[in-house]
This record gives C-alpha cells, sequence and structure tokens, in this order.
C-alpha cells in the first residue's frame, strides 16, 4: 500500500499557515531569550564556539560537535563584542580526559560582567532557525507521507511543543540534532524513492550537518540507514543501492571533517590518547590499540570527534548523582527518559496517539509497511540507545530527537485517516490542536518547567526531575525582577543553581545557612581571584560529594531571620558548585538546604526560585528542630 496522500502537491494556503506558525513560534523564542538567563550548560557552550572562531580550537566542549556552539557564537565573533582573555587559554591545555569548559565559561561571563546578558540573548536568536526548520521538515515529511492537513498537524506539534519552547533558543544543540535529524531523513526518503545525483548529494550534505550536531546520530544512523535502504530496495538491487548509501556517508564524512576544518582527520588510531575503559583498557590516557595492526589504520574522523565521543564514554562510566521521583542515586535510571516523556508531554499528544492506533485498524489508517518502519526506527533506535546510557540521568532533552519522528506519525489523524468515519466528524484532530495550542501558550515562557497533570501539573514538578527538565539557571532574571518590586527585602540570602554570578545583575547575597549541625571551621575563607575561581571551580566540581566535613562559616551559623531565595536544585538537596556573593565558589558533597522544604513560601520567582520570610520566632522553632542551640 502507498502513501496516504490525497493529493500530490500540498496546498499553497497550507504553505501559507506553517509560515504563519514558523513567525508565531520565532516571536516565541525571542522574547523567551530575552526573559530568561544563561542556562548551565549554555555558559559553557558559546565561549566554547567562541574559542572556534578566534582560535580554531574544537577541544572545548568536546563532548558536542562544534555547529551549534559555533553558529550561536557567530554574532559574538562577527561584532568584535567579545574577545577570549589570555589568561584563560592554559585552563583549555590539561590532562586527557578532563573538561575545562565549565570554569573557562564561568571566568569568561564574570569578565563580560552585566554585558553577559544582552550576549546571550544574540546568541540564542542565531539558535531559533535551528527550530523553525524542524518545524519545516515535520510539515514536509507528514505531507510526503500523507497529505497537508497532516502536514499543518505535524508543524504545530513540533511549534508548539513545550520542549521546543523550552530549548528552541537555549543555546544547546538537542533542537539543532532533532531537526536535521529529522530534515535528513525526510531527504534520505525521496532519495530511495527517486535517486538522482541531486538527491544524493543533498542527502549526503544533509548527513555531515546531522553528525555535526550530536554524536548520539553516529550510532543511529550507522544502525537505521542500512535497515532502511533494504526497505525501499528490490532484492536484486541491494547491492547496488548499498553501494550508493556508502557515496552518501563518504559525502557526509567529507561535510563532518570540514565541519572541523580537518582538524586532526585520519589520525592514526595509535596516536589516541583515550580514557574511556573500552578505548584505553584501563588506564588513563591510554590505547589499548598500540602494539596492534590497528594502531595504523587512519581514522576517518577528526580527532576532537574521535576524543569527545570517547570523554563522554567515559562521563557515562563514571556516572553522577541523578535525580527522579524524589529520590537520589549515583548513577541513573533506564526508566528515565520513559517517566519523563510521560511527566512533561502534553496529554494532548498521547490522545493523538491513541486516535492514531484507532485509525490504524483501517486500511485508511495505516501506511505502507515500509513508511510505518521508516517513521519508527529512528525513534526507537534514539530512544534506545540514550536510555541505555545509565552513568547518569539528568536531561530529556537528550531524547528530544525521537520526538519529531512520533509527531509526524500522530499527524494522520488530521489527514485522510478519519475521513468519512464517526470519529472524524467529531473533530476530535481539530480538538488535540487547539489543546496542543493552549498548552504550549499557557506554560509559556516556562515551558523548561512544563509537567503534565499527571503529576498535577508545573506547580511541584521539581519533585520528580530536577536539571534542565525544571531548574537550570534560568530565572535570574525573574528573580532580579522581583527583588525591585519588594524594596523591603534587605540581607538576602540565595542559593542559586547558575554559572553566572548573581551579582551581575546587582544582586548583593550571602549564602543562606546550612541545616546540618556540625562544628565550624576556624576561620572563612577569603574570596579568591578571578584566576583563583576558575581553578576553585574546576577542583570543587570534581570532588563534589566527599565525606561530610566541618561547616564552611559561609553556610554556618544556623537558622537565622532574615529573606532567603532557594533554588529548586538546592531546596531538593542537589550537591553543585555555587557562587557564594563574594566572588568565591561553594562546593560541597552536602544538602544543606532541604529543610526549606518545610517552610511556606511567601513567593516564587520564574517557577525555580521559591522565596521565603523567616520571621526571628520561626527562626528560633527551626534551631531547635534542626539540634541548634537557641539563645532565648
Amino acid at each position: 500500500m502507498g502513501p496516504l496522500r490525497s493529493e500530490s502537491k500540498p496546498r499553497l494556503s497550507a504553505a501559507w499557515i506553517v509560515f504563519g506558525i514558523m513567525l508565531v513560534h520565532a516571536g516565541m523564542l525571542a522574547y523567551s531569550a530575552k526573559v530568561h538567563s544563561p542556562c548551565i550548560d549554555e555558559v559553557g557552550q558559546v565561549p566554547g564556539g567562541l574559542l572556534i572562531w578566534q582560535h580554531a580550537r574544537y577541544d572545548v566542549y568536546a563532548v558536542n560537535p562544534p555547529l551549534m556552539r559555533a553558529v550561536a557564537a557567530l554574532p559574538w565573533h562577527l561584532s568584535g563584542a567579545a574577545d577570549v582573555p589570555d589568561f584563560l587559554l592554559p585552563q583549555i591545555d590539561r590532562t586527557p580526559g578532563d573538561r575545562p569548559e565549565m570554569a573557562f565559561g564561568i571566568a569568561f561571563c564574570a569578565v563580560a560582567g552585566s554585558r553577559i546578558f544582552d550576549m546571550y540573548f544574540v546568541a540564542r536568536l542565531f539558535c531559533i532557525p535551528f527550530s523553525l526548520l524542524g518545524i519545516w521538515a515535520s510539515y514536509r515529511l507528514a505531507t510526503d507521507l500523507f497529505d497537508s492537513r497532516a502536514g499543518l498537524a505535524a508543524a504545530v506539534l513540533w511549534a508548539f511543543s513545550p520542549m521546543a519552547l523550552a530549548f528552541g533558543a537555549v543555546c544547546v544543540p538537542d533542537i539543532a540534532t532533532a531537526s536535521f535529524g529529522l530534515t535528513f531523513f525526510l531527504f534520505f526518503r525521496r532519495w530511495l524513492l527517486n535517486p538522482s545525483w541531486s538527491a544524493f548529494y543533498v542527502t549526503g550534505l544533509l548527513l555531515g550537518a546531522t553528525l555535526l550536531t550530536k554524536f548520539t546520530w553516529l550510532v543511529i544512523l550507522a544502525l537505521v540507514l542500512p535497515i532502511c535502504c533494504l526497505l525501499y530496495t528490490p532484492r536484486p538491487q541491494w547491492f547496488r543501492r548499498l553501494g550508493a548509501l556508502a557515496g552518501i556517508g563518504a559525502v557526509g564524512l567529507f561535510i563532518l571533517n570540514l565541519g572541523y576544518e580537518f582538524d586532526g582527520s585520519l589520525t592514526r588510531l595509535g596516536a589516541f590518547r583515550f580514557v574511556s575503559r573500552p578505548l584505553c583498557a584501563g588506564e588513563h590516557g591510554g590505547n589499548r590499540f598500540i602494539g596492534t595492526p590497528l594502531e595504523y589504520v587512519p581514522v576517518p574522523l577528526p580527532k576532537q570527534y574521535v576524543l569527545g565521543i570517547d570523554i563522554q564514554k567515559r562521563d557515562f562510566e563514571l556516572g553522577m548523582r541523578s535525580y527522579m521521583a524524589g529520590m537520589w542515586k549515583e548513577g541513573g535510571w533506564h526508566s528515565y527518559y520513559l517517566y519523563g516523556t510521560l511527566i512533561k508531554t502534553p496529554l494532548p499528544y498521547f490522545v493523538m496517539t491513541l486516535l492514531t492506533l484507532y485509525a490504524m485498524r483501517r486500511p485508511s489508517g495505516r501506511l505502507a509497511w515500509r513508511d510505518e518502519l521508516f517513521l519508527l526506527l529512528p525513534a526507537v533506535a534514539v530512544f534506545g540507545f540514550v536510555s541505555s546510557q545509565n552513568g547518569f540521568s539528568h536531561h530529556l532533552r537528550y531524547v528530544f530527537p525521537a520526538f519529531p519522528f512520533w509527531f509526524v506519525a500522530i499527524s494522520r489523524i488530521a489527514g485522510p485517516a478519519f475521513a468519512g468515519g464517526t470519529v472524524r466528524r467529531w473533530r476530535l484532530d481539530t480538538c488535540c490542536l487547539v489543546w496542543v495550542v493552549a498548552v504550549g501558550v499557557l506554560s509559556f515562557p516556562h515551558n523548561m518547567w512544563y509537567f503534565n497533570e499527571f503529576v498535577g501539573g508545573s506547580a511541584r514538578g521539581d519533585e520528580h526531575m530536577l536539571d534542565s527538565n525544571s531548574d537550570w539557571g534560568q530565572d535570574l532574571l525573574y528573580l532580579r525582577d522581583w527583588l525591585d518590586e519588594h524594596p523591603e527585602v534587605e540581607d538576602l540570602s540565595l542559593a542559586c543553581f547558575s554559572l553566572i554570578d548573581p551579582r551581575s545583575l546587582g544582586i548583593e547575597y550571602r549564602l543562606p545557612p546550612s541545616g546540618l549541625y556540625r562544628p565550624e571551621m576556624d576561620a572563612p575563607r577569603k574570596s579568591p581571584s578571578l584566576e583563583r575561581v576558575v581553578e576553585e571551580w574546576f577542583v570543587g566540581h570534581q570532588s563534589d560529594g566527599g565525606s561530610p566535613q566541618p561547616l564552611d562559616p559561609r553556610v554556618g551559623g544556623g537558622p537565622r531571620p532574615g529573606y532567603f531565595v532557594i533554588g529548586a536544585e538546592f531546596l531538593r538537596g542537589a550537591h553543585f558548585p555555587m557562587a557564594d556573593g563574594a566572588g568565591g565558589i561553594f562546593a560541597s558533597g552536602d544538602a544543606h538546604f532541604t529543610y526549606f522544604q518545610n517552610l511556606t513560601p511567601i513567593g516564587r520567582a520564574g517557577y525555580s526560585f521559591r522565596i521565603y520570610h523567616i520571621s526571628p520566632e520561626q527562626a528560633k522553632e527551626l534551631r531547635r528542630e534542626l539540634g541548634w542551640p537557641v539563645n532565648e
């Protein structure tokens, strides 16, 4: 059975509607880019991109390919608004496997001061086209498979997805990864159905661009593309078609190497210093291939691409502390991404999925089996591969590249799948799409914090997931505005999950007191120089999670009266380094501020900051409960 299309070409009116959807989406993303402060990973990503333009360095944030960060940093480079301070460059050159990008980004942002917010706004604007590409590819693929009405539905499903609205204007690679992945499969299918030299080269170009967004696609495409190729090829032509696919792969590898300026391309396998167990054979900075015939084999990939995969693999091997459904554990969960999908995806997407399964009961609701597999295989491969890496579980956005294939698959209910049936007359497709738009708009601009009705909505979403699923440092500007509206707040105490020092916004603060009753250190630490802050961040971040130590005076003394702002990450017990309000970095392996969970906040800034006021009487009661001495 062929594709379900009621027309050979999309209607002009549908194309204009999609253009309008893209304009609305772009406007929403631009506003979100302006009102949110730089998130955790952005602090390393964009300065790392600037290093590409100014120093041809691809080894900062090597765990992601360079396409997104290079695009995001382009306006900084072209405008001359930012230069990499010379004293930061030695921080990059460390032992194999080290990741200096966060320390580098913190110091870079500290040098930029308050300008950094406008700088990131412009960088984010340059990332918006990635999401617009995803809308267009969703529309075109659904139109190819079904009709233009389904194409419109697929465009709406992407444009008003809380995930796309959350990260379409954030300088991280996940939206670009999803967009280029879907666009590649769109043109790959067209090449399979109608091979031509132009389609051959366009598909190869898109393959290279896709590989430049995230390492995940290298594994997925190697597994999925041969299968998809055989699905659309008569058996007598298998070897010929697979040979053509190898040619597309060669074009893609050329584009990949070009994206790295051929930096270290064709390096001998024995010349690498690896850090992950499978490649270094247990020795840090080793190479298990030395002394074997493979030692002399040239690797047809850029050097930093190979090392980035190796470092990312090592990070999952080491594991990190992860949080899900109110629980912390060392390492992660295989079920994390399924759980996150169930609680952070709006309900109409699930309703449309059920309607799609209903529609598939009839021939008019089914595609040819090869087209069904074409949509299913990439989504399952992405979701399964990412879920298999459970060294840590922090970010649902890692599986977003699987979502567009889901969106396209369920868009069929807006096409001919229900034509002539009772269900069609009820216009459930229209109701679901209106519902999708309503969810995206009503949760805007706090889409990063969106949680659905399965867990009671967004108000307490941090009880279920943290990091980029809720609190990722995005609400500093909302906190500044709240403080401007409440001049009565004095002597502020703040625990902020952000790599941007709040003092750059004029927010003066100190750290809140710990709820842990322990002896304090003899003397407070002095605020170090910026160069020392860089080193302190790196060392503190890597040593996070040690045995209990005496309380640093910066969090000592026990509960006291005053105003307190606690980020959701620390409210739930995270062990992440934070700015101390005096130019230094506070890093600890303890959960100091979870006692605020038992207090009622007087307000919120954005969604991630809870604001408390503790009276002298409440402070005394807290001290009794937590074991601190009480001076009557």
